[in-house]
């Protein structure tokens, strides 16, 4: 059984919402993704809007006056890895004049491969103190945070905070010692841990994939009209796999790469 893998090209999205559909079925952009200029857009446009099978943006993420939308956490709920082979003026992330963005919300991402963030002149967003970009990024010095909501105004509650529970991790940042969050609902992950022993059966009996074998061994499997990684499988790690670069898998004559760091994928 395999899980396909769909690899899109970079994509600029502007103007109408219904743009937004040609994500639909992308599980890896190679290139930049960037939506901006939609102008007319309302909140309920984005109601019911997702595209959970996004895992990977090879480039950079950049949104850009986009009225109406509040978060992306049902917009990209899966997305974990920008890489940041090109940037867009050393950025890999950038947010910028979002009126009505109240929060992040990328609660799956995990790591930032190259390039900074710049989230700037978004005047309702919160939730950026709660975020510890050191865990996402290998350095924040470069990071241009500014002329968003005030943190004092903002009242962040990360889950269990209201019921007197630490749910989160917590940890110091500029002196100030709390809970680590993306939204009122969302803890961030921190921790990238080694697959747990029923995570490793469960690839092995799918595609039998050894994890001694270096992430160059995994095989592709064709599937009409696009590529399949077969073992892409259970929202597990591979220990330190941040760190592997693209590794070329050839299956008839078709050369794919595998991604930087990628969660298997729950079938």
């Amino acid at each position: 059984m395999a899980f396909c893998v769909v690899f899109c090209p970079s994509k600029d999205i502007r103007n109408n919402v219904t743009n937004l559909m040609s994500l639909e079925n992308c599980t890896v952009i190679e290139g930049h993704l960037k939506i901006l200029l939609m102008f007319k857009t309302k909140q309920e446009d984005f109601r019911g809007l997702s595209f959970p099978k996004l895992r990977l943006v090879t480039d950079y993420l950049l949104l850009f006056r986009v009225y109406g939308l509040g978060s992306l956490a049902d917009l990209f709920p899966n997305l974990t890895v920008i890489r940041g082979n090109k940037l867009f003026f050393n950025y890999a992330l950038v947010l910028f004049e979002m009126l009505q963005l109240k929060e992040i919300g990328l609660h799956s991402l995990m790591n930032i491969t190259r390039g900074a963030v710049r989230i700037e002149k978004n005047p309702d967003l919160c939730y950026l103190s709660t975020v510890d970009w050191s865990k996402v990024l290998d350095t924040v010095e470069d990071n241009f945070i500014l002329h968003n909501k005030n943190d004092r105004e903002c009242g962040d509650v990360c889950p269990g905070t209201a019921q007197g529970q630490t749910v989160c991790s917590q940890n110091t940042i500029n002196g100030h010692f709390r809970g680590r969050c993306w939204t009122q609902n969302h803890c961030q992950r921190t921790e990238r841990s080694a697959p747990a022993p029923e995570c490793v059966e469960r690839i092995a009996a799918l595609t039998g994939y050894n994890f001694s074998l270096g992430i160059d061994k995994l095989s592709l499997r064709p599937c009409p009209l696009i590529e399949c990684y077969s073992a892409l499988a259970l929202p597990c790690r591979r220990p330190g796999a941040a760190r592997v670069q693209q590794s070329p898998v050839v299956d008839g004559g078709v050369v794919a790469y595998i991604p930087v760091w990628v969660p298997f994928l729950s079938l």
